[in-house]
């Protein structure tokens, strides 16, 4: 892949998920326009830990990817996109149309949830890395401010309701062995740094945390629903 090959493509879904938040779908990304800088806490490839963003990118790359340079393509597709900077950036080869989009609230503070799961990559901790593409990709985005403590409490609550699901669910790896995600799952939590209630905690005991669990934990038991995988390598 190069020069952002495929990602500008016609704006196949438009919405505006949360007031100056707007969501566009294209056959290869996903993007997130922000009219002002949001802070982020993620693991992206592009734009990982902790900053601010204008942008998000979900780019699709083919099955068969195997570019060691993921940030530059990145880049390269943020560009043709002509996305405000700074981006943050994550891939994946799943059907973009296969995009979850969840939307809840909690007493004063709206939430959003873009989740694209794959689980051809299923895996877990200890078992070494599966050889093919796919990934859970979960983006959540809060109408507050999040004090740092809070965003790391939902990152990790998100991991955490992932795992469970996928365990619950069934699948196993290679090796046989229960899989609690893929080797290579990317999230980032996005939250307004001037408006909306301020937020101290969001783990488990909290309405934010226990929302945001239910959101995980659904994304992932529709993909497993929707394409009956019981073992790596049954779907993409």
């Amino acid at each position: 892949m190069g020069s952002g090959d495929g990602a500008v493509g016609v704006v196949l879904e438009r919405q505006e998920l949360l007031s100056g938040v707007v969501y566009e779908r294209r056959d290869r990304s996903i993007l997130l326009r922000l009219d002002a800088p949001w802070q982020v806490l993620s693991s992206a490839v592009l734009g990982g830990g902790r900053r601010h963003a204008r942008a998000v990118l979900n780019l699709r790359v083919s099955p068969a990817y195997r570019n060691m340079h993921p940030e530059r393509d990145l880049r390269e597709a943020a560009r043709a996109l002509e996305l405000p900077g700074p981006v943050v950036g994550m891939m994946t080869a799943v059907d973009l149309a296969e995009a979850q989009v969840f939307a809840g609230q909690v007493g004063e503070t709206a939430v959003r949830a873009v989740i694209t799961a794959g689980l051809r990559n299923a895996s877990r901790p200890g078992d070494p890395a599966a050889g093919t593409p796919g990934t859970i990709n979960a983006v959540f985005l809060c109408a507050a401010r999040l004090r740092d403590p809070a965003a790391v409490e939902l990152a990790m609550l998100i991991a955490e309701a992932k795992a469970a699901a996928m365990v619950e669910s069934g699948l196993v790896t290679t090796s046989g062995r229960r899989a609690s995600g893929t080797s290579t799952d990317a999230v980032a939590i996005l939250w307004r740094q001037t408006r909306g209630p301020e937020i101290r905690h969001a783990g488990a005991s909290t309405g934010l945390g226990e929302l945001a669990g239910r959101i995980m934990s659904a994304a992932v038991n529709a993909v497993v629903s929707r394409t009956g995988a019981r073992t790596v390598g049954e779907q993409p």
